[in-house]
């Protein structure tokens, strides 16, 4: 069985996407400890009129520790932050032709009544909707339910294990931290998602490789999509 782990981010990039598509079981690390430079309540977008450039969606938090594990997280008590969000997607892509494919994300998560919500919740949920937009029936496992003991490596390792996985799915960003020999060990195949060498194999811009999901679904029809990322498991 192939497992695939990521910790929740809001409104990914495809490659997130992507990597779903070729597991069976995906695993919210939804207990890993919140890194303040990465991508998990950012995400990058078009500018409007610009498809060359781009810029950030950012998700405002509560007050919390630079060391707080995802799942303690809090959505800021504000309304207005998910009034600017879906206000920024509208001036964006509400000029491409496929923009009618967002208006379920928009309704369903950025309107009142999220206000201290849970951050991992909000984003795996909003993960949740768009990998049923996509085609993408899998099973879905929370990190917090496993009882992880260990970090990095081992505890992609532990968690393999836990849900009875033999092959994981890795992001490249891992290779600095992992060694296939690890895995072996465990009987367990290691494979490095090719997401970037897939994607400029491919037909779409160049610039929509490191986009959100949003940029995708307002520009291409999802059919289009499907083809394109998860044809082949």
């Amino acid at each position: 069985m192939k497992v695939a782990i990521h910790q929740p981010n809001f409104l990914p990039w495809m490659g997130y996407f992507y990597k779903i598509g070729q597991c069976d079981s995906f695993v919210f690390f939804d207990d890993a400890e919140y890194t303040k430079r990465s991508f998990i309540r950012r995400v990058k977008i078009h500018k409007p009129r610009k498809t060359d450039e781009d810029k950030y969606l950012i998700v405002p938090l509560q007050k919390h520790s630079d060391f707080d594990d995802i799942s303690k997280l809090k959505l800021l008590p504000d309304s207005k932050w998910q009034q600017r969000i879906k206000a920024q997607i509208h001036q964006t892509y509400s000029k491409a032709p496929y923009y009618f494919q967002l208006e379920s994300i928009l309704d369903m998560f950025f309107k009142d009544g999220r206000d201290g919500d849970s951050f991992s919740a909000f984003s795996i949920d909003i993960i949740l909707h768009v990998a049923s937009m996509l085609g993408l029936d899998r099973k879905w496992i929370y990190s917090n339910d496993l009882d992880i003991k260990k970090h990095k490596a081992e505890a992609n390792i532990e968690i393999i294990n836990k849900v009875g996985g033999t092959e994981y799915i890795s992001g490249l960003g891992a290779k600095k931290y992992q060694t296939e020999d690890q895995y072996l060990k465990e009987g367990i195949k290691l494979t490095y998602s090719d997401f970037p060498a897939h994607f400029k194999s491919g037909s779409l811009p160049l610039h929509f490789m490191n986009k959100s999901v949003v940029s995708y679904l307002a520009w291409y029809p999802i059919a289009e999509i499907q083809e394109l990322y998860f044809a082949i498991k």
